[in-house]
């Protein structure tokens, strides 16, 4: 029963740890950083990938969304410091946690490509 026990102990240890690993927070230096006339990068999040986002006309179109709720909504603030254009498009590269943890922290009604 001791075994067990502490067997599970041990598994709910690991859950948790995995579960800080991936709700670390950005580092103080995050920048939203001109690329060109509209297009600006987003880097300095807790996770290994950058972001990157367009300003057109009708609004804007955000390349990833960050390996959490918390970097989601630390790339929303970035690009709401640079235009008041509504957000309307996340592109998802692809399906890795660092690239689509971020989405829930979007305004509602952005349409997400994958």
């Amino acid at each position: 029963m001791k075994k067990q026990c502490t067997c599970w102990l041990g598994l709910i240890l690991l859950l948790s740890l995995t579960v800080l690993a991936f709700s670390g927070e950005a580092g103080p230096d995050v920048k939203a950083v001109s690329v060109s006339e509209k297009v600006y990068q987003i880097s300095g999040l807790s996770g290994a990938g950058n972001v990157a986002f367009l300003v057109a006309g009708q609004g804007v179109l955000v390349v990833d969304s960050g390996a959490s709720p918390a970097d989601g909504l630390i790339i929303v603030n970035k690009i709401r410091s640079v235009t008041d254009r509504p957000i309307r498009y996340v592109v998802l590269t692809h399906s890795h946690g660092d690239h689509v943890f971020g989405l829930q922290s979007f305004p509602p009604g952005t349409l997400i490509i994958a």
